[in-house]
């Protein structure tokens, strides 16, 4: 059985991934950019995590500010090799990798689900913080 290739330096920095376990559920919090270059990393990730057969997988991805076709791989990958008792849900995805999931179908997925948005994309941090809606903002520079 031959060894995986070695993942480059380079694209850990455009990737960052945090697992967590409570109990037999794994929380993978995903960060930066999915796609072909870094899919990869997810992808061993994953591998790692499902050895040691889950009852429950998150992925987190509130913090991915990036994602293609590519990367969309490890996710569809991973729900194929869970048994269909183990959910995998996918957690507060920015809305254009909301679309992206749509789009190729992967939140239609048995056994796979697709919770509550992240904040708007367009949305100024203050809004965030204040609960406001950005129509309810005041513009820049005045209080």
């Amino acid at each position: 059985m031959n060894a995986p290739p070695a993942i480059e330096p380079q694209l850990l920095a455009r990737i960052d991934v945090k697992v967590s376990w409570h109990d037999q559920h794994a929380s993978l919090i995903i960060g930066g950019e999915l796609d072909w270059a870094t899919a990869p990393v997810l992808t061993e990730c994953l591998t790692e995590v499902l050895a040691k057969q889950p009852e429950q997988v998150t992925l987190d991805l509130a913090k991915l500010g990036f994602m293609d076709c590519a990367g969309v791989s490890p996710i569809v990958r991973a729900r194929r090799d869970l048994p269909v008792r183990c959910p995998l849900i996918l957690e507060s995805p920015i809305p254009r990798v909301r679309k992206l999931l749509a789009a190729t179908g992967v939140d239609q997925l048995d056994g796979l689900r697709v919770s509550q948005a992240a904040p708007t994309e367009t949305a100024r941090p203050q809004d965030r913080r204040s609960g406001a809606r950005p129509s309810q903002a005041s513009p820049p520079g005045t209080v």
